[in-house]
């Protein structure tokens, strides 16, 4: 993309396909941002990792079609406090499930012990 002068930015996430018809959602003039049909910028690309979208029209988009989001989260931490044994090791795995309800994000992180 960088030769084709289009100022468009090399990489950006968009909301799917499900998503963005049924928000009715257009292209901005900005790349990374999509407007609704009132021309407000609903959908934001903060950086390259991540997408924001406007709470209110998303939740409203949610219950009008009767969906729910869920949000799950899998992680690990690692630490060595030797050089040569896996008995210096610390290990411990990360994990927890979220949604809305309501007009909140719920959901639990649990930290496991892993051998």
């Amino acid at each position: 993309m960088s030769e084709d002068k289009s100022d468009a930015h090399f990489y950006y996430e968009m909301p799917s396909k499900i998503i963005f018809e049924g928000m009715g959602l257009n292209y901005a003039s900005e790349d990374g941002c999509f407007t609704n049909g009132d021309g407000q910028v609903v959908v934001i690309n903060v950086d390259q990792t991540g997408v924001l979208v406007r709470r209110k029209e998303l939740v409203l988009f949610l219950n009008n079609n009767n969906y729910d989001i869920i949000w799950t989260l899998l992680g690990e931490k690692n630490a060595l406090t030797g050089l040569s044994t896996n008995s210096d090791a610390y290990f411990k795995a990360i994990c927890g499930v979220y949604q809305f309800e309501g007009d909140k994000i719920i959901g639990d992180l649990s930290i496991f012990e892993r051998n």
